[in-house]
């Protein structure tokens, strides 16, 4: 896949433990939104979990209908599938018409999920501070350096690093900023939306 973020440290067992922490309100399936329990997690997350699971490790999304006739998606790499919503059926739920919808249109629950999991990514880091923050297209920041270690995952735009280090940032990417080096940065022609880990508040 083309899209496959490059993400570090993550692995596929980080995805599992941390998903059911991310799942909300807010990311469950609009029509079943006013009934979403804690108590029920998975409940309308199948989709923007699919989605997700793909942007991190690639693959493929499949698409079927359960007994109800309603959509249930998971996915599928090489020739092993995965379905972290699948506990909210019972085991002897079968579905039909199974097909691959990888072009399935955006939803904007899917950039609410994406953002919880990554503020949970980082609160399992141990990061005192986490924050989301945007920069307006072309802003720079003058040569500075952190006392404490900085992360960034940027959920859209870019932005660029130069000094003692030279990097360039952009959407899916996650960067530990060195303790102590000096750089400075620009941000890109879009703008930048991050989620920002400080390990000493205030201290970006």
């Amino acid at each position: 896949m083309n899209n496959m973020m490059t993400i570090e440290n993550i692995s596929l067992e980080d995805f599992k433990r941390i998903l059911p922490l991310s799942w909300s309100k807010e990311t469950c399936y609009e029509s079943w939104q006013k009934n979403w329990s804690s108590e029920n997690p998975e409940r309308g997350q199948c989709y923007v979990t699919t989605k997700l699971f793909q942007k991190l490790f690639g693959g493929e999304i499949i698409k079927a209908k359960d007994s109800q006739n309603i959509s249930h998606y998971w996915n599928k790499i090489n020739n092993t599938e995965y379905d972290f919503t699948r506990n909210q059926y019972g085991e002897d739920e079968i579905f039909s018409n199974q097909q691959i919808v990888n072009s399935e249109s955006f939803n904007e629950r899917e950039v609410i999920l994406e953002k919880n999991f990554f503020k949970q990514v980082l609160k399992d880091k141990g990061f005192a501070s986490i924050y989301e923050w945007k920069d307006e297209p072309n802003v720079k920041y003058e040569e500075h350096a952190h006392k404490g270690k900085i992360s960034l995952y940027i959920i859209s735009g870019s932005v660029t690093f130069s000094g003692d280090f030279n990097k360039t940032l952009i959407v899916g990417d996650r960067f530990d900023v060195p303790v102590g080096v000096k750089h400075s940065a620009i941000v890109g022609p879009d703008g930048c939306e991050y989620i920002v880990g400080e390990e000493i508040e205030g201290d970006s």
